[in-house]
């Protein structure tokens, strides 16, 4: 997900205003997705680690994950879709755990059956809504668990591993590629598959006698596979605490150009390693400087002319964006000389909107005091 970042981001290039992205061409940021999703799949992992341990405890375990799915999917909205659907999943194991402790096989199949078909028609007719695509898709995957009755335990249990494997894969394989639609569509699918289809072969591995040195290898590599999915969710989640992972995209300016705009002020204030944050995106601006206008020198083509906006800013604040390492020594009080890019934004802003940007990238763009003050 975050691998979307070098596409959706404004990033500025020769025809900057005609790359900024449209509104609604901008999916909405959920800021605890990071920290929703790991917890999510923690809660799920030890779940499927109880049912594996304690596989005759099946129908209240069933209860545990159906109450824990319910207040899981109520805390996310079901447009961050990769984390409602791990709390849908909870509820869809909780209920198959149920069926298994109380259905007869004849009716779990026929409303599996149902389930497959009601799903497909679903996931079809609402390929395009997030909500619609989530129940399509959880019913599919309550349909195939239930189905999967047909096959034999040890089967399902196999089918279920090898389909979270592969899952896992093409997740890789999407998020290295910046394929998210690959991950959607087909990686958590055959993932939240392959955990419904193994889990409902689950009481078979606690059946003395009934598989021999298979089963011991199959509860290894769940239990390995488990470990991964609590290890990593707590990593990711451990970074997403210390913001070293985000869920909004960072903004670099990356357009050469040439400085175009010079205004003369007076410093009000100094913020040092300071975050503008868009709710979309954000950048950590070495120094952001408040500059109260007095004169106005230069003035880029975006602007108007110089004289309307001499009257524009004249004692107004102005933000200097200083987005290079080497930060400036200059006091609140001081007048001073800013000269760079001010940016103004056609569609969507970004960290550097209506900012007088004093980039590397920018030539001839600096701050500086002014001799004689």
């Amino acid at each position: 997900m975050l691998g979307l970042s070098k596409f959706l981001k404004p990033s500025p290039t020769n025809d900057k205003r005609s790359s900024m992205l449209i509104p609604m061409m901008i999916p909405p940021i959920y800021t605890s997705a990071l920290i929703f999703g790991p917890v999510f799949l923690i809660v799920l992992a030890l779940c499927l680690a109880l049912l594996a341990r304690f596989s005759s405890l099946k129908g209240w375990i069933g209860v545990a994950m159906v109450a824990i799915g319910i207040i899981e999917v109520s805390l996310v909205p079901a447009w961050v879709l990769w984390v409602f659907v791990i709390g849908l999943s909870t509820i869809i194991i909780g209920v198959i755990m149920l069926s298994n402790a109380f259905l007869p096989k004849r009716e779990r199949v026929g409303i599996g059956l149902i389930a497959v078909a009601v799903g497909i028609i679903g996931i079809l007719l609402f390929a395009w809504d997030l909500l619609g695509f989530a129940f399509g898709l959880v019913t599919l995957i309550f349909g195939i668990a239930g189905s999967a009755v047909l096959l034999p335990e040890q089967r399902r249990v196999k089918v279920g591993l090898v389909s979270v494997a592969v899952g896992f894969v093409v997740i890789l394989v999407s998020v290295y590629m910046n394929f998210l639609g690959l991950l959607f569509f087909v990686g958590l699918p055959v993932v939240f598959i392959g955990i419904s289809v193994g889990v409902s072969g689950l009481p078979y591995w606690t059946r003395k006698y009934s598989g021999g040195n298979t089963i011991w290898r199959l509860r290894k590599v769940l239990y390995v596979l488990l470990v991964i999915a609590i290890f990593s969710s707590a990593l990711v989640y451990s970074l997403r605490t210390t913001k070293a992972l985000r869920e909004e995209f960072r903004d670099d300016w990356s357009w050469k150009t040439t400085a175009d705009t010079t205004v003369r002020g007076v410093v009000t204030e100094i913020y040092l390693n300071h975050e503008v944050n868009t709710g979309y995106s954000y950048h950590i601006f070495p120094a952001l400087i408040i500059v109260n206008v007095t004169e106005v020198v230069e003035v880029g083509e975006s602007w108007m002319n110089l004289t309307e906006e001499s009257e524009h800013w004249m004692n107004e604040n102005m933000n200097v964006a200083y987005d290079k390492p080497d930060v400036p020594s200059l006091i609140v009080g001081k007048r001073v000389e800013a000269r760079g890019y001010f940016d103004t934004p056609i569609e969507d802003q970004w960290a550097y909107s209506y900012k007088l940007v004093i980039a590397t990238e920018i030539n001839e763009s600096y701050i500086q005091p002014l001799q004689g003050d």
